[in-house]
């Protein structure tokens, strides 16, 4: 019976996050595009992504604080509502500055989804951790697979405003059936209940808990955010100015390289079963550096798809890595609180990622900004390489500790 309840709140869970990724392919990936279209410079591309991921990344310690005293269920469910909120802001404001207006309310959806509903499900898991992350990845990466196709369709027949209708219904819906399927657990019924009185009650406790425990795992986010700022806002102008890709054709590489990262998601959940999270996150983003380095030296759209691809198949691993690594290196008291400030300081270096990636862009060129990227990744892998041997030589000297007192 209780197998059967988990079941079905992470079925309502699943289906939430599918049509919310919908909502966010249907923005982000040719947000770019859109931007330029009405006008926009470089710059103000990169701005504008700054803008998203510093309302993102400001908001997710507060938001994981709250969730971990108050409940983690109202708070995704506001995600949705802040989807649908910049839906409308676009749909209603079609000029680069409603856009980015748009963006930040996009940012404060993220800020209230991902360290929430990741720390929900990581309670929720039955199994392997990582095989129910990756079945939570394959399951709303699937929304995100079409989006960009879509978009770079309607965008093809200048129905920019359709693009924005389809993401708001895709996001009221998605809300509304999770508001309709989703019954919380019972408290006395919780399997994490029994921590909640060690957890710190002063915010600026719990922030001190958090970076004793894990102050390089906030590095290797950094890194990892400001090496996707330096590749996001610039990927799809690339694609479209530099090899001069079609909207539907940028489209279709977009929607390509999503299924590279689609299928790496259940393999990358088994593998952090066997090897652990960090591993997992250190090793593929290891291996995501030639792809980028190739890609930023592409003259031609059919081998930017292969290593754009390539480069999405390694992130897929990477991204389950990464989220298995944080909810594994904490304990559940300050799981939550401690994503969202891993994933704030990946917004923060997100952030600052692209307005230099719109500055580097403007001065040294487009390509510059990949293989920017490429180097922020390898400094990210070597420092979870560290941390992966920090712990292994704490949990050697606890070992020996453990049988000096037998």
């Amino acid at each position: 019976m209780m197998h059967l309840r988990v079941l079905r709140q992470l079925t309502a869970i699943y289906a939430f996050a599918s049509l919310l990724s919908f909502s966010w392919g249907l923005f982000i990936p040719l947000y770019p595009v859109m931007l330029r279209s009405l006008g926009a410079t470089p710059f103000l591309v990169g701005a504008a992504f700054a803008i998203f991921n510093g309302v993102s990344a400001s908001l997710r310690m507060p938001f994981g604080y709250i969730a971990d005293r108050r409940g983690k269920e109202p708070l995704i469910l506001l995600s949705g509502v802040a989807t649908c909120i910049a839906s409308l802001i676009a749909l209603l404001h079609l000029t680069p500055l409603g856009l980015i207006a748009a963006l930040s309310a996009l940012g404060v959806a993220t800020a209230l989804y991902y360290q929430t509903t990741y720390s929900l499900v990581a309670d929720l898991a039955c199994g392997g951790l990582g095989r129910t992350y990756g079945v939570l990845n394959v399951l709303s990466q699937a929304g995100w697979l079409i989006a960009p196709l879509v978009a770079g369709l309607l965008l093809d027949v200048e129905a920019l405003h359709a693009v924005f209708l389809l993401a708001l219904t895709s996001a009221l819906i998605g809300t509304c059936s999770l508001k309709l399927l989703y019954k919380p657990m019972p408290q006395g019924l919780s399997n994490t209940s029994a921590d909640s009185e060690d957890t710190p009650s002063r915010m600026s406790d719990v922030v001190k808990e958090v970076f004793r425990v894990g102050s390089l795992l906030m590095v290797v986010e950094a890194l990892s955010g400001l090496a996707t700022g330096f590749f996001q806002p610039s990927a799809s102008a690339f694609l479209n100015e530099v090899l001069m890709g079609a909207y539907e054709d940028v489209g279709v590489i977009f929607t390509a390289a999503g299924l590279a990262m689609l299928a790496a998601q259940y393999p990358g959940g088994v593998l952090v079963d066997k090897i652990g999270g960090h591993m997992v996150y250190a090793l593929s983003a290891l291996v995501a550096v030639p792809p980028l380095i190739l890609f930023s030296q592409s003259s031609d759209l059919f081998p930017a798809s292969a290593f754009m691809s390539l480069y999405y198949f390694t992130s897929g691993f990477r991204w389950i890595g990464g989220d298995s690594m944080m909810a594994q290196h904490f304990p559940w008291r300050l799981r939550t609180v401690s994503m969202g400030i891993a994933w704030a300081f990946w917004r923060t270096g997100f952030a600052i990622g692209a307005l230099s990636c719109g500055f580097m862009w403007e001065t040294l060129g487009i390509r510059y900004t990949f293989i920017a990227s490429a180097l922020l990744l390898l400094a990210s892998s070597l420092t979870t390489f560290k941390v992966v041997t920090s712990r292994r030589a704490e949990q050697g000297c606890e070992a020996r500790r453990t049988l000096s007192r037998q």
